[in-house]
């Protein structure tokens, strides 16, 4: 599940914020929403709008940009955060020309 520490650190703080927040309840009681079996991506709208009503959205956000590469997270679908990833590596090459 992890590739490495810093990851698993990573996600064992975000966790310990959903367990202790009492108002984020749609991606653990519901994960077959973030993570369906096979190839449906109508699930993304509904995902998002569930994440838009979570008070950790940018923190879900901010680990999902530097780990996971499925699901919706933090608002996020897998295809959005990999865009934002490509924009930010060119911006950082380009920044050190």
């Amino acid at each position: 599940m992890f590739s490495n520490h810093q990851q698993k650190r990573d996600w064992l703080t975000l966790w310990k914020q959903i367990d202790e927040s009492e108002s984020v309840i749609s991606c653990t009681n519901y994960p077959e929403i973030f993570f369906p079996e096979g190839a449906d991506w109508s699930y993304i709208k509904q995902a998002k709008t569930l994440c838009g009503t979570c008070p950790l959205i940018r923190e879900c956000a901010t680990y999902a940009l530097k780990w996971e590469t499925e699901g919706v997270w933090g608002g996020l679908s897998a295809g959005e955060r990999a865009k934002m990833r490509s924009v930010h590596l060119r911006r950082r090459t380009i920044t050190n020309l």
